[in-house]
This record gives C-alpha cells, structure tokens and sequence, in this order.
C-alpha cells in the first residue's frame, strides 16, 4: 500500500519533533509494511497583509490568531496535490488539516487528531470567536473529505458523532 503522509509542522522521521507522534505513526506504518512518501513539514511564512492582519489582532484581543494563515493553506495544498499527482497513493494520512483544508483529491483520507477544535475550544478557549469560526471551518471541511478519523478517547469520537455528524462507522 502506497501512503502519502502529510507532515504539516513537524518531521515524522525526528522523535524529538513536536510531540514525537508523527514519527511514531510514521514508523507504525513502515512496521505495517506500507509505502509511505512523506511530503512537509511546511514553513508558515504569511503574507504582508496576514502580518499585519495578526498584529491588529493582538491589540484587539488577548485570544489568539488562527494557527496558520492562508499563505500556508494555500502552498501546503499546492504542493500536496502535486505530490498525489506524482505519487499517486492508495491513502493519505495527516495529522493536520491545513494541508488539506484545500486540496482537492479522490484519494482516500485518514486524518489523525488528538481533539476536535470544538472539545478543545470548550475546554481551552485560547483563540478569538472569528478565528474559533475560521478554523472551525477548516476542520468541518476536512472532515467532509475524511474516509477514516482516528482519534484517541471516547470523548473526541462522540463529539464527532454528535456535534460534527461526522458517521460512527469512519
């Protein structure tokens, strides 16, 4: 099976990268004997205007900004659908939805999170009401496209099943 792993920030192949759970995954499917291509991580480098955009947010709230700008939407997508086109995986697997917030593919998705953006929200609401919205699309969005959602508590499935109607059977 040929997987194409989406890495958004940090490097499956480095243990000691963010949390080390993309290597983790990605060794998980190297021992399952898949194929697996990575492409990323991207570097989140925001426009003018996104720049200026977080700094009159800051001074307008305490609460944070979206976690990636469209300048990293859009390159982590452009360079994803290329890596499809010439790849041409059975599956991809990420751990983010930036990447694939705008691709646009066939290509069957599992997506990896530890929490959906509303249990984290309800627990921990560190961002802005329009930047909880933004991103909230970005996530809903992923999910439509999602084949498989692997998460690990019975909490962040049942908000799937309930708050996303995201089906039980993926």
């Amino acid at each position: 099976m040929k997987i194409l792993y989406v890495a958004a920030r940090y490097d499956p192949h480095d243990l000691n990268a963010g949390s080390g759970s993309d290597y983790q995954f990605y060794q998980a499917l190297l021992r399952m004997g898949a194929a697996v291509r990575i492409i990323g991580p991207f570097h989140d480098d925001p426009s003018l205007v996104e720049k200026a955009y977080r700094k009159i947010h800051s001074l307008i709230t305490t609460r944070r900004y979206a976690k990636f700008s469209n300048h990293f939407l859009h390159t982590s997508q452009q360079a994803t659908e290329l890596e499809i086109r010439n790849y041409k995986p059975d599956v991809i697997f990420s751990r983010n939805i930036a990447p694939l917030v705008l691709c646009k593919t066939s290509t069957p998705i599992i997506y990896r999170f530890d929490t959906t953006l509303i249990g984290s929200h309800e627990q921990w609401p560190i961002f802005s009401e329009v930047e909880y919205q933004r991103m909230l699309h970005w996530e809903r969005k992923v999910l439509q496209k999602t084949s498989l959602a692997v998460t690990h508590s019975e909490w962040s499935a049942q908000i799937l099943a309930e708050r996303y109607h995201f089906p039980v059977h993926k």
